[in-house]
């Protein structure tokens, strides 16, 4: 009985998340978590936790068995398969921190020591669950701090830190039992410091705002690579970009953006017609795109801002869909099932662009989840653009948790962020992580905004993780001169 509801709590745990935000879901599911594994034996407890971790991925990415569908036609069999290997694998950033506090619990026999050291070491799994095997990072458990008290922690030690700060407060709720003083201490401090933080801002407005729009054309995943749909995309987008260019008159310096690979074709196929609309209409806008732009004898995809050729290629490809992973691992699985490989490559080309004098910090769709590609270390960054294609994800909760990434990164760098979906969620967000205005998805149009550029630099950004490591440390050092005490 206990199994399944290891199972079933590993699940409810992602109320938390969006769109649900049920906040007390996480810590309803690690204190019953922290209840188990502490009167479990060492099968036990690897049985839990296998349990607990396989139905939060499970959960978190379900919506990774459409991406395998649409893009490599296997059967739905193959594909419950790919995916349940691929989740068995995530659950180990479960198992071994939860092995780790069994063993430090048996040999200090020291609940408190060990519940800190689990919730360290899950905070560091979760680190490197963003860069083994070039790394898959949805759903971190700090991301439930968006719309709440705690989320200015993320401008001090960004979302791992506020990952460590959930589970410690966790940890400080259930050792209440316990009545040690550090407990009270630190939950008393994990309470305050939020206070302090709000009132501290780290960048400021620089210039006069610039009015942007983005341009969002609903064309479904499922029919993108037909004729039909790149007559419709070329058409809505330039037809669109006209009417923009239009209505804007003789205003000066304004900027025009098509989401990722926004016409499915390569980008030589329809320069020529952009280069008409900079002729026709002079230059006082830039249109910035994504598109597939092909390099010698490799595919990438890229942002490009057509009028100065600034060019950025996409480092970090989706899982299943634009590369398979643990490839010299499965590779006679993926033969077996007939799993295409994919032909777009990855670059590590600048992630700046420029834009009427303004630098500009840019990622392409799913590397919108990784904190460590997405830290704003350059002060003079004016703000940051994300394109992105979400029809992969289908009608699921993956492109709300999408966005909701990006709020992360906003507040953790303190700049105004600007996300353009060919499905949705094309979506404004402000310094604070805050959405100004959106286009919901699987909606067709165009919305219009005015960026205040900001300058500077968060903690965060200054010290990354660095900061939360030297925090650990610290923590882990104090409750273990406590627990020998004890």
């Amino acid at each position: 009985m206990l199994y399944i509801l290891s199972f079933f709590l590993g699940a409810f745990n992602l109320l938390s998340f969006s769109p649900y935000n049920f906040k007390l879901a996480i810590i309803i599911s690690f204190l019953y978590f922290f209840y188990v594994i502490e009167k479990s034996s060492l099968k036990e407890i690897f049985i839990h936790s296998f349990l607990f971790g396989f139905a939060y991925f499970i959960f978190s990415t379900y919506w990774l068995y459409d991406v395998i569908i649409l893009y490599s036609n296997v059967n739905s069999i193959s594909a419950y398969i790919l995916l349940t290997i691929f989740c068995i694998y995530l659950s180990l950033f479960i198992i071994f921190p939860s092995l780790i506090y069994f063993f430090s619990y048996k040999k200090l026999n020291n609940n408190f020591f060990a519940l800190i050291l689990f919730s360290s070491s899950l905070t560091l799994f979760e680190i490197l669950r963003a860069y083994l095997f070039s790394g898959f990072s949805w759903n971190n458990f700090g991301q439930v701090v968006l719309d709440t008290y705690f989320s200015s922690y993320l401008k001090i030690i960004g979302v791992y830190g506020c990952s460590l700060v959930i589970l410690l407060l966790c940890v400080s709720i259930y050792c209440i039992k316990l009545k040690t003083r550090f407990s009270a201490i630190m939950f008393l401090l994990l309470l305050t410091i939020p206070f302090y933080e709000n009132a501290v801002t780290f960048t400021k407005p620089h210039s006069s705002k610039i009015v942007i729009y983005g341009l969002q054309s609903n064309i479904k995943q499922e029919s993108r690579w037909t004729k039909k749909s790149f007559t419709d995309a070329y058409n809505y987008y330039f037809e669109t970009t006209k009417k923009i260019i239009n209505d804007e008159n003789d205003a000066n310096n304004y900027v025009v953006i098509w989401p990722e690979a926004a016409i499915p074709s390569l980008f030589k196929s329809y320069q020529p017609e952009i280069k008409k609309l900079y002729n026709e209409y002079g230059s006082n806008f830039d249109l910035i795109i994504g598109a597939f732009f092909k390099d010698e004898d490799k595919i990438y995809n890229s942002i490009i801002n057509t009028k100065n050729n600034d060019l950025y290629h996409k480092s970090h490809l989706v899982p299943f869909g634009e590369y398979m992973p643990l490839r010299n691992i499965f590779n006679f699985l993926y033969e077996k099932i007939n799993v295409p490989m994919t032909d777009i490559s990855s670059s590590s080309h600048s992630k700046k662009i420029s834009s009427f004098g303004n630098d500009i910090q840019v990622s392409i769709c799913y590397e919108s989840i990784f904190q460590h590609i997405n830290i704003v270390d350059n002060k003079n960054i004016k703000f940051y653009l994300n394109v992105t294609n979400d029809g992969w994800f289908g009608d699921t909760s993956a492109p709300v948790h999408h966005l909701d990434a990006l709020r992360l990164r906003a507040i953790e760098n303190e700049r105004p962020f600007i996300r353009v979906a060919t499905t949705g969620i094309s979506a404004f967000i402000n310094e604070h992580g805050e959405i100004i205005s959106s286009l919901k998805l699987n909606k067709e149009g165009y919305m219009r905004f005015e960026v205040e550029p900001r300058t500077g630099k968060t903690f965060f950004s200054k010290y990354q993780n660095n900061t939360l490591f030297l925090i650990i440390f610290i923590i882990i050092f104090i409750s273990y001169r406590k627990s020998k005490v004890d």
